[in-house]
């Protein structure tokens, strides 16, 4: 850890704990500066301009590093020096630099507007669309199966097909005359790298996880029956025994209720932004065809496929604005 870091580290997470009122750190009161460089200063004003660059869920994660918010003001105190510089030089004054300034105060206004209006949406009580959701795909609500197996891997990868297969039959019978060995065998036989770090188990066996032969036989297995038959697939020939298999368990729908309610939350203010931004964008626009041509003597540096005849594209139409709650799509 610096020395910068050293000295500072309690003084600066104090100073971002009043950008982050509920973590504050140190019991100290900085006003608004927070530390100087080069003839500039950041105040909390700047920290709270860089930390909303910053998803809110992970502030804590972020001030909870004394090098990190080190970093963030040298950062920050860099930038000002450089924008101090430029601003003496008078490279702010140009056309190309005025248009870039208002483009990013556009950006800033218009994400500012995104986020007012994400904050105005007001979700109402979707319990009984919920409900409707849980009745008509009840069989998405549900714990699935859980196979268990133990797995032997011949593998035709290092010998021919007829002698894997000729191996995987030898070990099978030895399986089955004395499953209990089977853990040794997985030892003494499989040629799956993983035996190593799990001895051959493998769980969520039926699931989409493992290639579809090899789900399909761990499902069919039974505890009378819990050695399985030879699985041909991609990796070879595999022998499965069977562990434990827990059957599906169809859910509740208080057990899935806030599950279903997030989900459908998430949806309504997902449809409420798209109308809000389709009646924008579904204004008319009005093309001005000479400017829009001249884009590409403009722009053009003679790499690519030039554009002839370019054409305004047709505008989406407006989506009209949620009378009710909005529908899952699954219906």
């Amino acid at each position: 850890m610096t020395n910068f870091v050293k000295g500072f580290a309690c003084v600066l997470i104090a100073g971002i704990a009043i950008v982050l009122p509920a973590s504050r750190a140190c019991a100290v009161d900085l006003g608004d500066k927070v530390v100087s460089q080069g003839g500039v200063t950041v105040t909390v004003s700047d920290v709270d301009a860089y930390m909303a660059r910053i998803p809110a869920e992970k502030w804590a994660g972020f001030v909870s590093s004394a090098e990190r918010i080190e970093k963030m003001l040298r950062d920050i105190l860099r930038n000002k020096m450089l924008a101090a510089q430029a601003v003496d030089m008078k490279l702010d004054q140009s056309a190309s630099a005025q248009a870039q300034i208002a483009q990013a105060r556009t950006d800033v206004l218009a994400r500012l507007r995104m986020q007012s209006f994400a904050e105005s949406i007001k979700v109402p009580d979707l319990t009984q669309l919920a409900k409707e959701e849980y009745l008509t795909h009840k069989d998405q609500y549900v714990i699935p199966e859980n196979v268990v197996v133990e797995h032997i891997l011949v593998s035709n990868s290092a010998r021919s097909d007829a002698e894997a297969k000729a191996l995987a039959e030898k070990i099978r019978a030895e399986a089955e005359a004395d499953p209990a060995k089977f853990e040794d065998m997985v030892k003494k036989y499989s040629d799956d790298p993983s035996k190593d770090s799990n001895g051959g188990v493998m769980r969520d066996a039926s699931s989409a996880k493992y290639v579809p032969e090899f789900a399909k036989a761990a499902g069919k297995l039974t505890a009378q029956d819990p050695i399985s038959p030879l699985v041909k697939t991609k990796f070879g020939y595999h022998i499965l025994k069977l562990i434990s298999a827990t059957p599906a368990k169809p859910q509740t729908f208080d057990e899935v209720k806030a599950q279903i309610l997030d989900g459908l939350g998430k949806q309504y203010s997902a449809d409420q932004t798209s109308n809000f931004l389709g009646q924008l964008t579904g204004q008319e626009m009005t093309p001005y065809p000479d400017a829009i041509a001249a884009l590409h003597g403009r722009y053009y540096t003679g790499t690519g496929v030039p554009v002839e005849n370019p054409q305004p594209q047709p505008q989406p139409q407006p989506i009209p604005p949620a009378q009710n709650a909005p529908a899952t799509g699954k219906h």
